[in-house]
């Protein structure tokens, strides 16, 4: 026990003697601040919390160089620290934070007037331009953004963090030249995409128009106003080829499932939200696919009429009779006039295939039917036939009586003339 003991001594007594590449690694980072100079160095300030027992603690720096390198203790004092292997050790036994600051040119990207600063941040951290810095692009967004005494900062997010900058003054030519540029690679990923950009592309001429105008402020204005407006339809683009195929797979999986009743909407909808993508016409088809996808979730099993009328009693056959001739006999008596439904349709060009097929079974009747009807007759869910109403009335195609507790649909009689 007395040999173990002596052993232990020994070795907490040669430890600050071991290899610091052998010690062990045990901090937490706490902040991180970056200041960029107008020359690109950056100042690190990185504090990180460390285990007190430890004789020696190795710290991943931010930046591959790493210049003026000085360590600190929380209260201020100075500890022994070195570069090895491009860890910073420090010698931080008895110490609860380490304070470690240096420069370093390594975090700054340059080509031509724009800059960029690209750094992988372990912590939420704040980050100071130069005060003549405009900055250009920022990924991801920050979480906050002020300026103080004319220099701008940024709170990003922990992770990869590309911050694109000019050193200049808006107006000139160089920083003109620079927006431009930074206009014009958004609208080509866009392009790359296969997203069709035409107002953006626009934009992006006026710029270069202006430019070579020398009137560089509104080359810049432009060009700010082509990026956004590529960024905004790139984003509408994303959003509806996502609704598109998230109402595709709600729809094959009903197909799987065997609920294929109610699939026409989805058919129908899916089709014409793909031919407005095409066009360009993102929003419009993103609220196409989202009627496609509440009409596959509503779709159901196909109704086996002809099992269901063995099936039930005698009397079940008879109520039914009765309650359909009942509602004949309820059904509004009128005279009703002869209906030109070809005229109606060239009026009305933009009613769908359902809508017209709903349209020749209305008329059919001669003075009407009711919701219901369309409902069996088009194996429809109550949503999707109270949609296809909806619609045909603010079309002012069709109009609606309460008669009970039912809804009668009729052609509205100028439509008939």
């Amino acid at each position: 026990m007395r040999k173990l003991g002596l052993t232990l001594f020994f070795l907490m007594a040669m430890a600050p003697l071991i290899s610091p590449v052998l010690a062990v690694v045990d901090y937490t980072p706490k902040s991180l601040s970056l200041k960029v100079f107008a020359d690109g160095v950056t100042g690190v300030e990185y504090r990180v919390s460390v285990n007190p027992t430890l004789a020696r603690v190795n710290v991943t720096g931010v930046g591959y160089q790493i210049h003026n390198l000085a360590v600190k203790d929380q209260d201020g004092e100075i500890l022994g620290s070195s570069l090895v292997d491009g860890l910073i050790v420090v010698n931080a036994l008895g110490t609860r934070t380490v304070v470690i600051g240096y420069t370093t040119p390594g975090l700054t990207l340059k080509d031509g007037p724009v800059w960029a600063l690209d750094v992988e941040l372990p912590v939420e951290s704040n980050i100071l331009l130069p005060a003549s810095a405009t900055i250009l692009s920022m990924r991801p967004m920050p979480l906050g953004i002020g300026i103080v005494g004319g220099v701008t900062t940024l709170t990003m997010p922990p992770g990869n963090v590309s911050i694109g900058y000019i050193i200049g003054v808006v107006g000139t030519k160089e920083h003109a030249l620079a927006v431009i540029n930074d206009a014009e690679e958004t609208i080509s990923e866009a392009v790359g995409m296969e997203v069709k950009v035409g107002d953006a592309s626009s934009l992006l001429e006026g710029a270069w128009e202006a430019y070579l105008a020398e009137n560089y402020i509104q080359a810049e204005e432009l060009a700010r106003d082509a990026k956004s407006e590529a960024e905004k339809i790139l984003g509408s683009a994303i959003q509806a080829s996502s609704a598109i195929d998230q109402a595709d797979s709600a729809g094959q999986a009903a197909v799987k499932a065997g609920r294929t009743s109610g699939l026409t909407d989805v058919e129908v909808n899916l089709e014409q939200a793909r031919a407005l993508y095409t066009l360009g016409d993102y929003d419009g088809a993103a609220v196409l696919a989202g009627e496609a996808l509440v009409s596959a979730e509503d779709s159901r099993r196909p109704f086996n009429s002809g099992f269901f009328l063995w099936a039930i009693p005698l009397g079940g056959v008879v109520v039914l009779l009765f309650l359909y001739l009942r509602k004949r006999e309820e059904r509004p008596q009128e005279d009703v006039p002869e209906v030109d439904l070809d005229a109606v349709f060239e009026a009305y060009p933009q009613l769908r295939m359902d809508e017209r097929e709903a349209l020749r079974f209305i008329t059919s009747a001669g003075e009407g039917v009711f919701v219901s009807e369309i409902r069996e007759q088009f194996s429809l869910p109550r949503s999707s036939a109270w949609r296809m109403v909806r619609r045909l009335e603010e079309m002012g195609v069709i109009e609606e009586e309460r008669i009970g507790r039912e809804t009668f649909l009729r052609l509205k009689v100028n439509q008939a003339e």
